[in-house]
């Protein structure tokens, strides 16, 4: 999580060096240029919205859940899986943010096929209801196993911790 936070952190700091130049840029042409007064006042405007957008697409887009979640859930196969490890907000005291999408490390156990290891996506909040060795319920892509979503509430994920 750590990893994917400061790629994040990186990628939104180029991006507003990006657009900081090109305010720059598009500034000094507009102070040797004559324009209209409606694009000299929408300028700031619109390089403040410029300035925001990669900020708000670092808090927004990790709670979006990925499009093929939904489908996996509606018509994947439910295994039983065992959670091999669970690093997420390793070492933080507390985390008050974004119910973001995380993935942990698993065990599949599919009836009649042979087991197999896939990361399984899940909300933060489900994540911190369960610790390495924990039984759960999943839902798998059978043609791309790659694809797994932990199934099932808060609840029923604090039930299982208690029982394993």
């Amino acid at each position: 999580m750590l990893k994917r936070t400061t790629k994040t952190f990186v990628l939104v700091l180029l991006a507003e060096v990006v657009i900081v130049a090109g305010i720059v840029l598009v500034s000094q042409d507009m102070a040797m240029r004559e324009y209209p007064p409606l694009v000299g006042a929408a300028a700031p405007v619109v390089g403040f919205a410029l300035l925001a957008a990669p900020i708000v697409l670092a808090v927004v887009l990790p709670g979006i859940a990925p499009r093929w979640t939904t489908r996996v859930l509606r018509e994947g196969r439910q295994a039983p899986a065992i959670v091999l490890a669970n690093d997420v907000l390793k070492g933080i005291g507390g985390y008050e943010g974004e119910n973001a999408w995380v993935e942990l490390p698993a065990r599949v156990q599919p009836e009649g096929e042979p087991p197999f290891e896939a990361s399984v996506k899940c909300r933060l909040s489900q994540s911190l209801a369960l610790s390495a060795g924990t039984q759960v319920a999943v839902k798998y892509d059978a043609r791309d196993r790659r694809k797994v979503v932990l199934v099932g509430d808060l609840p029923a994920l604090f039930k299982a911790r208690v029982n394993t």
